[in-house]
């Protein structure tokens, strides 16, 4: 019997190309043996006339250089192009249970590519994902591409693991103003653009929506051991309508994995983001993200925290905007003993769910810290750092906030917020979900910038070129 692998429940699981579910218009069984299809018309759709096409092609486009030995495909450009309709067929034995459907191929590969383009491009309807980049793709462009009614996801970006051949590094790519949606349609598990052991990447621009798992992921390294992925740059972003179907769990608008100095989060708009049992979070630190900058984001509508850690090390947060979660707002999963984040100066809206999710009840722990090979270990017990925030829910006086268990002075006699204050930022339209700030705003006056998402998703073209309809 089918298990959830978390919970013990009946597993969810799906059956298709029966005889027994042919039953409604609009539905195709498919007998392998002799290639026989069945198939029962939409309402006034005339068979006769009507156009059937059986993609078989998993590949539209390959480009292979040798970079092992230094031979590189250089300087080809795409510009226009219209693909549609690749196909692929799980092999036998695999139920796509690899995170981010890692193991469906893709529509265009490239390895052994540099300085490559493709722009204003338009893939739709197709069985995999749209572009995979593997080992040696560096300063690849791809800009103002529009991938719509994908199978699997959008963007795959896989380099070589830590201590592999440097010759294989895969980064400094740049994807950027692209449309990514409807995605994850045959492949819910997959991602909109999954960046694994990749570095130096900029995703910008882009509109990533209506799919049914994490609109950017970044990283492919658990725990706190060596990763590939360093510096990328996920900025200026409009993620919205993540997990819509409320199939899967364990999910983010954005989401992060493993050590990742140097990379940047911001200027990105994520909202609507939901989940099956739990996780549709808006950012989501997951195993052993490090080194992380997350500012000047606006994070709203997400079933549980618009903010979440799963266990973290130094990441700063800062500048943000994180409203109207449903369940929660912010929550951690584990406690370290180290600093798992430093949050200052963000704006927390709510009103309805719970401010501060976290099994330890956001609490710290007693464990030393080395501060340099010249003195002695220091004790210390602050697993995170809180200051300098809003808090604020219109419904509630700061007396009945529960602080995960405690009071505000309860909170502030444990180190947290001195400076932070209870109060109205003064949102232009929080009911329109226009969160600029009103002149005289407390917020300003802590020293919060505000954020401009004028120039968030993809911008217009620069020569007035249209993407080719399919």
């Amino acid at each position: 019997m089918f298990r959830d692998g978390f919970e013990g429940d009946l597993a969810r699981y799906v059956v298709e190309n029966i005889y027994e579910a042919l039953d409604l218009p609009g539905e195709w069984v498919l007998e392998r043996s002799t290639g026989r299809l069945f198939y029962m018309p939409l309402s006034g759709e005339d068979m006769a006339s009507a156009e059937v096409i059986a993609p078989a092609t998993e590949e539209l486009i390959s480009i292979k250089g040798d970079p092992l030995n230094g031979k590189f495909v250089e300087y080809l450009n795409f510009e226009g192009l219209g693909l549609a309709y690749s196909n692929f067929n799980l092999p036998w034995g695999d139920c796509n249970n690899a995170q981010g459907s890692a193991s469906v191929s893709a529509c265009v590969n490239l390895s052994g590519a540099r300085n490559c383009s493709f722009d204003r491009c338009s893939l739709r309807n197709l069985g995999t994902f749209g572009f995979e980049l593997f080992d040696g793709c560096t300063f690849n462009r791809f800009t103002c591409n529009t991938l719509e009614q994908i199978a699997a996801g959008g963007f795959r970006l896989r380099g070589v693991e830590p201590g592999g051949n440097p010759a294989l590094r895969t980064g400094n790519n740049t994807i950027s103003d692209n449309t990514i949606g409807y995605y994850g349609l045959t492949y819910p598990s997959a991602v909109g653009v999954l960046v694994m052991h990749s570095d130096c990447n900029t995703v910008a621009h882009n509109l990533i929506h209506h799919g049914d798992y994490t609109g950017i992921s970044v990283g492919w390294s658990w725990s706190y051991l060596r990763s590939a992925a360093r510096g990328n740059r996920i900025e200026q972003n409009h993620i919205h309508d993540i997990g819509y179907n409320n199939l899967l769990s364990d999910m983010g608008g954005i989401y992060t994995l493993g050590l990742s100095p140097g990379t940047v989060i911001s200027n990105n708009l994520v909202h609507d983001v939901n989940a099956n049992r739990y996780g549709g979070w808006g950012i989501y630190t997951d195993e052993g993200s490090t080194s992380i900058l997350i500012e000047n984001n606006i994070v709203y509508h997400t079933k549980f925290g618009t903010f979440n850690i799963h266990y973290a090390k130094d990441l700063v947060v800062r500048n943000n905007i994180f409203a109207l979660g449903r369940l929660q707002q912010l929550s951690r999963s584990k406690r370290d003993p180290h600093t798992t984040v430093y949050f200052e100066g963000n704006i927390i809206y709510w009103t309805q769910g719970r401010l501060l999710a976290d099994e330890y009840k956001w609490q710290d722990e007693p464990y030393k810290i080395y501060v340099n090979p010249y003195t002695q270990p220091r004790d210390t017990s602050v697993t995170f750092v809180s200051d300098w925030n809003i808090f604020y829910n219109p419904d509630k006086p700061r007396a009945a906030v529960d602080f995960s268990g405690r009071t505000w002075e309860q909170w502030l006699a444990e180190g947290k917020d001195h400076h932070s204050i209870y109060a109205d930022p003064m949102f232009v339209d929080p009911g329109r979900f226009d969160f600029r700030l009103k002149p005289g705003s407390p917020a300003l006056k802590l020293g919060f910038r505000q954020i401009d998402l004028s120039q968030v998703g993809p911008r217009p073209c620069c020569d007035g070129k249209v993407q080719p309809k399919q």
